[in-house]
């Protein structure tokens, strides 16, 4: 019986320029896995299994934030941006979420309590 699929694709060291330079112009991971020939699986396997790809991957983070940032920055000012649909692409490409956990340790005073800290 023959094996069904794709056929495998070897890992090169030198995919790891490649995953940071697709980044540098906002690509997704899954552009980078198209330019790659590679599935989404193969993709995080390699991150498993590969620590150079790895960072390279982690490198292409911020590359790609900084990029779709900088795509924002540029853009907002044009009638036709959609800072709805940039939000969501932030959230999606970059990982953002509207949520920010913020933690204050705020302890709530009566006015006699103030009084007699003033004492």
């Amino acid at each position: 019986m023959e094996k069904m699929g794709r056929p495998a694709i070897e890992y090169k060291p030198d995919f790891c320029e490649t995953v940071k330079e697709l980044a540098k112009t906002g690509a997704t991971v899954g552009d980078i896995c198209l330019e790659l020939d590679i599935s989404d699986d193969t993709y995080y396997r390699w991150q498993e299994s590969y620590p150079d790809f790895k960072r390279a991957v982690e490198d292409a983070a911020k590359w790609r934030e900084k990029w779709w940032i900088n795509f924002g920055i540029e853009n907002i000012h044009i009638k036709i941006f959609n800072a709805k649909i940039y939000n969501l692409m932030m959230m999606n490409i970059c990982k953002w979420n509207k949520k920010t956990e913020e933690k204050h340790d705020i302890t709530v005073k009566t006015h006699e309590e103030r009084l007699k800290d003033l004492e």
